[in-house]
C-alpha cells in the first residue's frame, strides 16, 4: 500500500527542484553579467560591456562581449556557451563557441608597460597549466578570429580551439599587402608544450599557380620530458617579418635579416627559484639598417651563453656604421670580442674598433675594457686609445680616455693626448640633456725640437718654439657655443724667425676665446737676444688681442750700446693689406758700434738721438724723414790711413785726409729706407782736424745710399762663419 506521506514529500522535493532549477535558468543571465566582472577582475581583465541573451536548455546565448587587459582588446559576437547544471553549480562549462573574435594589440607587448597580469606573474612566467585551470570551458571553438596590432597596421584572419589542455590555432595575414601571404600556426598545451610556426608563402613560378606551400621564418618548441622542459627556437628572418618580430620586440624602424637559434632547458613548472639556474646557447648573425640609410648593422655574429644568471657572448664579427652629411662613424667587433652580464654588471672586453672620419679629422683607434654598473646609480666606464690625425694641418697622435657615464646622463672622465713624445693630460665632463660640457688641461712641455713643426706636419710658417719650458693651463667649454681660456707661461725659451734666433722669451699670455672672437688681455713678454745682423738685447713688449686688432705697447730693445723705444701701434690681423706706422726713438746710440757694421775701414766715437718713422706696408718695412744726431760734446771719426792713400783727386783728396782724424762738434743725418732695401743718408758734419790747416773748421755735406739688406746679409754670413769656428774649437 502506498504510503501516502512518502508521495507527498517526494513530490514537495521535486517541485522545490523544478522551482530552484527555473530560478537558476532565469537568473542565470542576471547572474553572469553581474558576477563576470567581479570574476575577471583579479586577473587584470577589464570587463567593458555584455549582452547576454535569453538562455535555451542547457545553452546560454553571449551576444556580445568586450574586455580589455593592459593594451589587449577581446571583442565577441553570437557566443554560446553549453553547461550542464550540475557542472554549472560545480563552476564547470561544457563549451563555448565562438562565430567571431576580434583581437586588437594596441603596442608592442615588449615595448610598452605590462598592465594586466595574472597573480604571480610580476617576477615568473605564467604556469601553463594554472592558466589552462582557469578556463572554465571543456571546449573553446573560435570560428572566425581576427587579430590587429594596431603599431604595425597589421590584420590576419584565422581560427582558434581549446580542447584536451591543447590550444590550437592558425592565422593568416590580411594587411598590410606585404603581410597577404603570412602564416602562423601553433599549439600550446597544459604540460610545456609549445609548438608555434611563423612562415611566408612561397612565391609562385608561373601565372596562375595555385601553390600553398610557406617557408617557415621562426620556429619554436618546447617538449616537456620528466620535470625537464626542452625549449628550442630557431629564426630566419628577413623582409617583412623581419619588421614584424623587430617591431613586436621593441626595436628601431628598420630593415634587416636575422639568423638565430637558442636551445635551453627549465624544471617544470617553472618559478623564480629555477629562473635563476638558466642556461641556454644560441648563435646568431645579424644585418641591419635604418630607414634613413644613416645607420648601418653588417655581419653582426657571435655565440651567447646563459648560466647561473650570468651572460657570455663572443663576437666573431661585425660592424656598426652611422653616416651622415660631414661624419661617419663606425665601430667594428673583431673575432674574439666578449661581452659578459653578472648583475649588476655588464662588462665588453677590449679590442672594440673605432674609426670616425670628418671633414677635417680622422680618428681611429681599440676601445679598452667597458663595464656598465646598473645600480640605483647607473653608471658606465669605458676606455679609448686612438690615433688621430687632422687634414688641415696633417696632425697626429694617440688619444687615450677612461670615460664614466653617471646618472644616465653625465660623462666625466681622463685623458691623455699624446703627440711627438709629449703628454697631455686632460679632465671632461659633459651632460647628454643639455649638449654641454667642460674640459681642462694643465701641464709643462719641456720643448727640445721645434714645437709647431712637430706637431704640425705641414706646418711652414717662417717662426717656430725650439727650446725652453712651457706651462699652460687650458679651461673650454661649450654648449650653444664654444668659449675657452688659454693660459702660456713662457721659461727660456728659444725661437726662431727664419734663419734668426729668439732667446730668453720669458712671460705669461692669456687668450679668451668667446662668441668666436679670440682676445687676449695685455701682456708683457721679454727676450733676453736677438740677432738678425745687429744684435738686439733686453727686448720687452706689452701685447693685447681684441676683435682681430694686436695691439703693441710700451716695445724696446737695448742695440749698439743704447737704447730704441718704439711708439704704442695696433695691427689689425683681418685686414687684406695691413698698413702698420710707428715711430722708433732712438736713445744714445754708441757711434763706435754704429761704425763698425761697416767693417775697419771707419771708426769713431760718440753718441746719436733721434727719431725714425716706420711704415711696414706688404710686410715690407720703409722709413721716411727720419732725423738722428749727435749728443754734446761730439765725438771723433777716424777712416783708415789704406783708404786716405788710395785718392788722387786734390779735393777728396783734402775731405778724406781731413776725415782720418776728425773731431766733430755736431753730426745730422736724415734717414730714408725704401721698401726694396736702400738707405739713404743725407750727413752734415761740424768739426776739425788738429793735423790740417792748423785745425780749421772744417764742414762736411755728405750723401750716403747703401743696401741695407746687402749689409746684414754680409753680416749674417760673416755671423756664421764666426758660430762655425767656435762649434769647431769647442767640439
Amino acid at each position: 500500500m502506498i504510503n501516502i506521506r512518502f508521495v507527498l514529500v517526494l513530490a514537495a522535493l521535486l517541485v522545490t527542484l523544478i522551482i530552484t532549477a527555473m530560478s537558476v535558468y532565469l537568473a542565470l543571465p542576471w547572474l553572469v553579467a553581474n558576477y563576470a566582472a567581479d570574476f575577471a577582475r583579479p586577473y587584470g581583465v577589464d570587463i567593458q560591456s555584455l549582452g547576454i541573451g535569453r538562455p535555451g536548455w542547457r545553452v546560454l546565448r553571449i551576444d556580445t562581449l568586450e574586455l580589455r587587459s593592459g593594451d589587449v582588446e577581446l571583442s565577441l559576437e553570437h557566443a554560446t556557451v553549453r553547461y550542464r547544471l550540475p557542472e554549472l553549480l560545480r563552476g564547470e562549462l561544457r563549451q563555448l563557441q565562438v562565430e567571431q573574435a576580434d583581437v586588437v594589440l594596441h603596442e608592442s607587448p615588449l615595448s610598452s608597460p605590462e598592465h594586466g597580469r595574472v597573480p604571480g606573474s610580476a617576477e615568473t612566467p605564467p604556469d601553463l597549466a594554472r592558466l589552462f585551470a582557469l578556463v572554465p570551458f571543456a571546449q573553446v571553438d573560435i570560428a572566425k578570429l581576427t587579430a590587429e596590432i594596431r603599431q604595425l597596421d597589421f590584420r590576419s584572419e584565422g581560427s582558434l580551439r581549446l580542447k584536451d589542455q591543447q590550444l590550437m590555432f592558425k592565422l593568416r595575414g590580411l594587411a598590410p599587402e606585404q603581410a597577404e601571404g603570412l602564416s602562423l600556426e601553433g599549439a600550446v598545451a597544459a604540460d610545456g608544450g609549445i609548438q608555434l610556426v611563423l612562415a611566408l608563402l612561397q612565391q609562385a613560378n608561373t601565372i596562375g599557380s595555385d601553390r600553398t606551400d610557406y617557408d617557415e621564418f621562426l620556429r619554436i618548441d618546447s617538449q616537456l620530458v620528466g620535470d625537464t622542459l626542452k625549449l628550442t627556437m630557431a629564426a630566419d628572418l628577413s623582409g617583412y617579418p623581419f619588421q614584424l618580430v623587430s617591431a613586436l620586440a621593441g626595436m628601431p624602424a628598420g630593415k634587416g635579416e636575422l639568423e638565430a637559434s637558442v636551445e635551453t632547458s627549465l624544471q617544470w613548472p617553472i618559478d623564480a627559484m629555477n629562473l635563476e639556474d638558466l642556461a641556454a646557447t644560441g648563435d646568431y648573425r645579424l644585418n641591419w639598417r635604418s630607414t634613413d640609410e644613416s645607420l648601418r648593422v653588417s655581419g653582426l655574429a657571435g655565440i651567447v651563453d646563459f648560466a647561473e644568471s650570468r651572460v657570455q657572448a663572443r663576437f666573431s664579427g661585425g660592424e656598426l656604421k652611422y653616416q651622415d652629411e660631414t661624419s661617419s662613424l663606425s665601430v667594428t667587433l673583431p673575432d674574439g670580442i666578449a661581452v659578459s652580464w653578472t648583475e649588476p654588471q655588464l662588462r665588453i672586453s677590449q679590442g672594440v674598433v673605432v674609426h670616425l672620419e670628418q671633414s677635417d679629422l680622422e680618428l681611429k683607434g681599440a676601445g679598452e675594457v667597458m663595464t656598465v654598473s646598473f645600480l640605483e646609480q647607473p653608471e658606465v666606464s669605458a676606455g679609448l686609445s686612438a690615433e688621430v690625425s687632422t687634414a688641415d694641418y696633417e696632425h697626429s697622435g694617440v688619444l687615450r680616455i677612461d670615460a664614466v657615464i653617471a646618472d644616465t646622463d653625465r660623462i666625466t672622465g681622463d685623458g691623455t693626448w699624446l703627440t711627438q713624445g709629449w703628454q697631455l693630460p686632460f679632465q671632461f665632463s659633459h651632460v647628454l640633456s643639455k649638449a654641454a660640457g667642460k674640459a681642462s688641461s694643465e701641464g709643462r712641455l719641456n720643448i727640445n725640437k721645434p714645437l709647431a713643426a712637430a706637431l704640425l706636419a705641414s706646418w711652414d710658417e717662417p717662426y717656430d718654439l725650439d727650446s725652453g719650458t712651457l706651462d699652460y693651463d687650458l679651461n673650454v667649454s661649450w654648449s650653444q657655443q664654444v668659449s675657452a681660456r688659454l693660459q702660456l707661461d713662457f721659461e727660456k725659451i728659444t725661437a726662431h724667425y727664419e734663419d734668426d734666433q729668439v732667446m730668453g722669451i720669458a712671460g705669461r699670455l692669456e687668450l679668451v676665446l668667446q662668441d668666436d672672437q679670440l682676445s687676449m688681455a695685455p701682456a708683457k713678454l721679454t727676450a733676453a737676444d736677438f740677432d738678425p745682423g745687429v744684435r738686439l738685447t733686453d727686448i720687452e713688449m706689452t701685447l693685447g688681442l681684441k676683435e682681430d686688432v694686436l695691439s703693441v705697447k710700451d716695445a724696446g730693445f737695448r742695440t749698439l750700446g743704447g737704447r730704441v723705444q718704439a711708439s704704442d701701434f695696433v695691427y689689425d690681423l683681418a685686414a687684406e693689406t695691413p698698413d702698420l706706422r710707428f715711430q722708433l726713438q732712438l736713445e744714445s746710440l754708441d757711434l763706435a758700434e754704429l761704425l763698425a757694421l761697416q767693417g775697419g775701414d771707419i771708426a769713431g766715437t760718440g753718441r746719436i738721438s733721434g727719431i725714425l718713422p716706420v711704415r711696414v706696408r706688404n710686410e715690407l718695412p720703409s722709413i721716411s724723414g727720419g732725423q738722428v744726431s749727435s749728443l754734446p760734446p761730439g765725438g771723433l771719426i777716424q777712416l783708415s790711413p789704406d783708404i786716405a792713400g788710395v785718392s788722387s783727386q786734390p779735393g777728396l783728396d783734402f775731405a778724406i785726409q781731413a776725415l782720418t782724424d776728425y773731431r766733430f762738434t755736431s753730426l745730422a743725418a736724415s734717414v730714408d729706407y725704401l721698401e726694396d732695401g736702400e738707405l739713404k743718408l743725407g750727413v752734415s758734419l761740424q768739426g776739425a782736424n788738429p793735423e790740417v790747416e792748423k785745425g780749421r773748421p772744417i764742414h762736411y755735406n755728405l750723401n750716403v745710399t747703401q743696401n741695407l739688406l746687402v749689409l746684414l746679409q754680409s753680416l749674417r754670413a760673416q755671423r756664421a762663419v764666426t758660430q762655425g769656428l767656435e762649434r769647431r774649437v769647442f767640439n
